[in-house]
């Protein structure tokens, strides 16, 4: 098993987040990459290109991971996913997963269901 490193911005707590405008993001949400995305995966990092900011994001080897997963499974499939993968408990790897899909939404990198 792989040792973790934090996904990004992490360290909330594994519930639901809700933001003014925002979606609330838990458990059951489901996530999917956005389609008008362009990403390609370089020495286990993900680069991925925001055509509609023009911006760039450079993803960690487990926010790569979470990025690969994105793909219509539901936020606590993928926390099930990387507490497998990696040295991390699932109520961290839960509040991890949270964190990212809500900075990967606020980016526009992802969709939500």
């Amino acid at each position: 098993m792989k040792k973790a490193t934090r996904a990004s911005g992490s360290g909330k707590a594994a519930r639901a987040v809700s933001r003014k405008g925002g979606p609330r993001i838990d458990e059951g949400t489901r996530v999917r990459r956005h389609g008008d995305i362009a990403s390609r995966t370089i020495d286990e990092q993900e680069i991925v290109v925001v055509p509609a900011t023009r911006k760039m994001q450079i993803l960690n080897e487990v926010a790569t991971r979470i990025w690969a997963l994105s793909d219509g499974r539901s936020v606590g499939e993928i926390a099930d996913a990387i507490t497998a993968e990696y040295e991390v408990d699932r109520k961290t790897a839960l509040a991890d997963v949270i964190g990212l899909v809500r900075t990967m939404l606020d980016r526009g990198m992802i969709v939500v269901e």
